[in-house]
């Protein structure tokens, strides 16, 4: 799945981000456009509880999500970038 980053401030930031495989069982890719900073990464569940974590803050496109400790369900990924912050729906499925 693609999407668009959605800046929380005036700047006009519209960073890629694409989630694969989606849906997954147990790993799954973040990849985003060359040149930014992945400053945290939270998976929330349906009731939004925050059931996954990580703020790895390093420049990189690329990043490997662990999700085999998930029940199957829907999921909601947020990505904080530099400038930007980014929602999809990621699938579980076991």
């Amino acid at each position: 799945l693609m999407g668009l980053l959605v800046p929380f401030d005036s700047k006009e930031s519209h960073l890629k981000v694409s989630i694969a495989p989606n849906p997954s069982s147990n790993e799954t890719q973040l990849t985003i456009q060359e040149g930014d900073v992945i400053q945290k990464i939270d998976i929330l569940s349906t009731d939004g509880i925050v059931v996954y974590s990580v703020s790895p803050n390093v420049l990189m496109n690329t990043y490997t999500l662990d999700l085999g400790q998930l029940e199957t369900g829907i999921y909601q990924v947020i990505v904080e970038g530099n400038a930007s912050v980014y929602s999809n729906k990621c699938l579980v499925a076991k």
